[in-house]
C-alpha cells in the first residue's frame, strides 16, 4: 500500500531471492509482489521498477482508509486467501485522509487524551477544521478496525513516524528534527500519533505486534519511529471505563483475597483518576479476560 515507485517492493523481493531460505525455492514457492496506490502515476512506476528488476508483480488501485475492497481484489486476481498474504507499508498512516469516528466517546478518557497530547490536527476537508487528539485517535482505532478485518496470520508491517511532545522536542532540539517536521506535519492535515496512541489505537482493534519491534532514534531517550509487525491477536487490548467495572470485580474475585482483591469503589476511584492508566484484555465476545492497572 503506497507503493510510490516501487523501489521497496524491489528490494523486499531481492532480499528474499538472496538471503532466505524461501529464495532458494521461489520456483516451488513463487512469490509476487503486489504494488497499491491511490495515484496511477505511482502504479505506473512501479510496474516499470519491477518489471526493469524482473521482479514478478501486480498493481492495483487502492484507498489506505477502505482497505477492504483492495484485499478483496488481491484475493480474486492473485488467488490466494488472505492468510497468503503479507501488507508492508512505510510512512502512511498519518497520511491517510481523516474519517471522522463514528462511535461514541467516553467522555473520560476522550478529556484525557486531549489533556495528554500536545498535538494539533486540522482537517483535510475544505476549511480545515480543528480536530481534537481525542477524535484523532478514535479514528485511528477505526482505520486499524478496518484494517484488522483485512489482516490473515502473516499480518501488517508498518514503518511509521511519530509526533514528539514538546517538551522532548525542547529538550532534544539539537539532535530531533521534530521541531519543523511536526509543525509542517500539521499545517498540512497529516496526523502524527503521539507513539504510544499509535500502538495503544492498533491494540484497541485487536492488532498486537511482534516481540521484534526496532525503534528509532536507537538507545535514545525518546522514539519518533517504530518499524512492527501487527497481526491479529484474537483479542484486544483497550483502555477500562467504568462500564467494565461489574467485569473487573469478577476478575477481582479469582485473588481470592482481601488482601489482594480491590473494592469496587477502588476500582472506580482509579478509572476516573488516571482514565488511560486502566488497561483490560477483551476477548471479541465481550469477556473481560485480564486487567493492568
Amino acid at each position: 500500500m503506497g507503493c510510490g515507485d516501487g523501489t521497496l517492493l524491489k528490494t523486499i523481493y531481492q532480499y528474499v531471492a538472496r538471503s532466505t531460505k524461501r529464495g532458494k525455492s521461489l520456483d516451488e514457492h513463487p512469490l509476487t509482489m503486489c504494488g497499491v496506490d491511490f495515484n496511477r502515476d505511482s502504479l505506473a512506476q512501479t510496474g516499470a521498477t519491477l518489471s526493469a528488476a524482473g521482479v514478478p508483480h501486480a498493481l492495483m488501485f487502492g484507498d489506505i482508509g477502505d482497505p477492504a475492497p483492495m484485499q478483496a481484489e488481491l484475493e480474486a486476481t492473485l488467488r490466494v486467501t488472505r492468510d497468503g498474504v503479507l501488507h508492508v507499508r512505510s510512512f502512511l498512516d498519518h497520511d491517510r485522509p481523516f474519517i471522522p469516528p463514528t462511535a461514541d466517546a467516553d467522555a473520560r478518557i476522550a478529556a484525557a487524551l486531549d489533556a495528554s497530547s500536545d498535538a494539533t490536527y486540522v482537517s483535510n476537508a475544505a476549511g480545515g477544521a480543528r480536530i481534537t487528539p481525542s477524535e484523532a485517535y478514535r479514528s485511528l482505532v477505526e482505520h486499524w478496525g478496518r484494517w484488522a478485518a483485512c489482516l490473515g496470520t502473516h499480518g501488517l508491517i508498518v514503518l511509521e513516524v511519530s509526533n514528539l511532545d514538546v517538551v522532548s522536542t525542547r529538550r532534544f532540539m539539537a539532535e530531533a528534527t521534530s521541531m519543523h517536521f511536526d509543525s509542517v506535519q500539521a499545517h498540512s492535515a497529516q496526523m502524527l500519533m503521539p507513539a504510544a496512541h499509535f500502538s495503544l489505537g492498533a491494540a484497541t482493534a485487536g492488532l498486537l505486534p511482534d516481540e521484534r519491534l526496532l525503534t528509532y532514534p536507537k538507545d535514545s531517550a525518546y522514539t519518533r519511529i517504530v518499524l512492527q509487525r501487527l497481526r491479529p491477536a484474537g483479542l484486544s487490548i483497550r483502555l477500562a471505563t467504568l462500564d467494565d467495572v461489574r467485569g473487573l470485580l469478577e476478575l477481582e474475585a479469582h485473588w481470592k483475597s482481601d488482601v489482594l482483591s480491590a473494592s469496587e469503589a477502588t476500582l472506580r476511584r482509579r478509572i476516573v483518576a488516571h482514565p488511560t492508566g486502566q488497561l483490560v484484555a477483551v476477548a471479541p465476545d465481550g469477556e473481560l479476560l485480564g486487567a493492568m492497572y
